[in-house]
């Protein structure tokens, strides 16, 4: 893929492993038993990618859901590794997060309090209700909002 991607300008496709977006035509052969077409929306790498914009995928937000309170460190990494996969959905995730991040530092002592289990429910409840960074309108006015230009997440992709 990278050899016959390579030929191709970098906006015209992504590639990832073997999965391969084109968002045109091309003349590439298909295996039509891999292929989806016309879809309304595509998981991809996580994420889900639809008209609105991009959001965490769902297999992703059921494991944050599902994620029990951390008991030790550990734990707490691993939390903290899943729901940063997607601190551009939550605004000031590092600000949420700094209560558990503290927890992981090899000088402080563990000690689960209110101030932790208020940023564990926050950051759960947060993906849980799968945020949308969308594309720029600009006739929705100049409102304050989260939201940016889908071209510079897929950047980041």
């Amino acid at each position: 893929m990278s050899v016959i991607s390579a030929k191709l300008p970098s906006n015209f496709v992504s590639v990832y492993m073997d999965d391969l977006l084109i968002p045109s035509k091309e003349g590439l052969t298909l295996n039509l038993k891999k292929c989806h077409f016309l879809q309304e929306n595509v998981e991809y790498l996580g994420f889900e990618l639809d008209a609105k914009g991009v959001r965490p995928g769902e297999r992703k937000t059921e494991a944050v859901k599902n994620f029990k309170r951390p008991e030790n460190v550990r734990e707490v990494r691993q939390f903290l590794w899943l729901t940063g996969f997607f601190r551009r959905f939550i605004q000031n995730y590092a600000t949420i997060a700094r209560p558990l991040t503290l927890l992981t530092r090899k000088e402080t002592l563990w000690k689960w309090e209110d101030e932790q289990e208020k940023a564990f429910e926050h950051l759960k409840q947060s993906l849980s209700e799968r945020p949308v960074l969308a594309l720029y309108n600009p006739d929705a006015g100049n409102g304050k909002t989260n939201k940016r230009k889908l071209s510079n997440i897929s950047s980041n992709l």
